[in-house]
Order: structure tokens, then C-alpha cells, then sequence
């Protein structure tokens, strides 16, 4: 499988987070100033073109997405757990 190679500079993201903690302050924020990604379609496209383009992405995406479907279909699935005070919500265990 080839890889490509993903374009950042469509979007928001040009200017790369230094790490995951980084990322998701700016996923959750709008303010452009601070280079915010909320409701930027063209990042979360560049975003969504990174992990598609990285083996270890795609395995992890799926994983997550095959856990989702199990869950929703009613079947355990050992990366969600019960709420404890809710047994019908269920928690992601990374």
C-alpha cells in the first residue's frame, strides 16, 4: 500500500500542534486567533487525510469504529466499559 503524504496547508493546521494535548485545545476551540480547528471542515479534512494515510492511523481508526458498531449493536466490546452509575452509557477505555 502506498502512503501519501498528507497537505497541511489547505487548512488551519499549516501550522502543526507539537503534540496530542495540543490538538485537542485546538479541535475544541473557534477562535482563529489562537489557531482554533472547531467547525473547520477544510482541518478536518487535512486531519482526516493524515490518519487515512498512516498505517497505524487506519488501525486504530478501525479498531475504534469496529468497537463503536459492536457497542451499538448491544455486544460487549472491551475499549467501552459501563458507567457506574449508568449501565446503559458506555465509557471509551483507550
Amino acid at each position: 500500500m502506498r502512503m501519501r503524504t498528507p497537505v497541511f496547508s489547505r487548512s488551519r493546521v499549516d501550522q502543526p500542534p507539537a503534540n496530542v494535548a495540543d490538538l485537542v485545545v485546538r479541535l475544541k476551540s473557534d477562535d482563529r486567533a489562537i489557531g482554533g480547528l472547531k467547525k473547520d471542515t477544510s482541518s478536518y479534512e487535512a486531519i482526516a487525510g493524515a490518519i487515512g494515510a498512516t498505517e497505524g492511523c487506519c488501525a486504530r481508526a478501525r479498531s475504534l469504529l469496529n468497537a463503536i458498531t459492536d457497542v451499538v449493536k448491544g455486544e460487549s466490546n472491551p475499549l467501552f466499559a459501563d458507567d457506574a452509575t449508568n449501565p446503559t452509557i458506555k465509557v471509551f477505555q483507550p
